[in-house]
């Protein structure tokens, strides 16, 4: 599992809310700390958790955050009161959810056991949200204050449980690079079309060359599906509808930006 920083966040406001023993246990169990001594690692939570969870490997803090998924229902009970067990845990399952896992099903729908990768093609690559920001920064360094705030807004949302919000603002976002794309493609390729209009935006992109047909149809695809909002599919949740919807609009958005930075190379690589 890689940990977004926002989950990392997650996990730390989580940990922080248990008993000190319990927190320092975990962290000594996967040699995030390597000190033994278990008194002074939970003195010390306080002041360097954050430092802790941050330096800590990949491999580590995944089984970490597995152990406490696999003993749910045992580490619930030494939360006291239980309402900041269950809120803190709900942040987290949804932090972990925007970078791609959730939890396995148990019998009768039940959430049991880990996390498990939603889409098993995208394991072990950096989380999806900061990947998108590193590349935005990369490909539209002027525009990453503005944009980026997009991204932030979708997960914050999401984590809120506001799925429509998390979906609006993921779409906006990918309205956005596109329109980005076009305004500046527009100085050297003059076109017709009206920035405010998806439609005309994502068209001008074609007739300019930047994208073909096909390329068309599946970005306003991920455009149009965003879009729906609550009107979500049959078997599917909220959360997962919201999860998938975001998913789409995102990685057209990445598309876009590679894209992008492809035509600045020599070769149009």
């Amino acid at each position: 599992m890689n940990l977004s920083v926002r989950s990392k966040i997650s996990l730390i406001q989580f940990m922080n809310k248990m008993p000190r023993h319990d927190a320092a246990m975990l962290l000594i169990k996967y040699t995030i700390v390597d000190s033994t001594d278990q008194i002074q690692v939970a003195r010390n939570l306080d002041g360097s958790l954050t430092d802790m969870v941050f330096d800590a490997d990949t491999a580590s803090l995944s089984d970490l955050v597995q152990e406490l998924a696999r003993t749910h229902d045992a580490v619930r009970t030494t939360f006291q009161p239980k309402y900041v067990h269950d809120q803190r845990w709900a942040e987290l399952e949804r932090s972990l959810a925007l970078d791609g896992y959730a939890r396995e099903i148990g019998t009768n729908g039940s959430t049991a056991g880990a996390f498990l990768p939603v889409d098993p093609a995208m394991a072990g690559t950096s989380a999806p949200d900061d990947l998108l920001s590193a590349l935005l920064k990369e490909a539209m360094p002027d525009a990453r204050p503005e944009l980026g705030k997009l991204i932030d807004q979708s997960a914050v949302a999401f984590v809120e449980g506001d799925w429509n919000g998390s979906l609006t603002s993921a779409r906006v976002f990918l309205q956005n690079v596109a329109r980005k794309i076009a305004e500046d493609r527009c100085v050297e390729l003059p076109g017709s079309f009206d920035e405010k209009v998806w439609g005309q935006v994502i068209a001008y992109l074609r007739t300019s060359g930047f994208i073909d047909l096909q390329e068309e149809r599946g970005i306003s695809g991920a455009f149009s599906f965003a879009s729906i909002g609550g009107h979500n599919l049959i078997g599917m949740t909220d959360a997962e509808f919201a999860v998938f919807g975001r998913t789409m609009a995102f990685r057209a958005s990445y598309f876009l930006l590679k894209r992008l930075l492809g035509s600045r190379s020599p070769r149009g690589t």
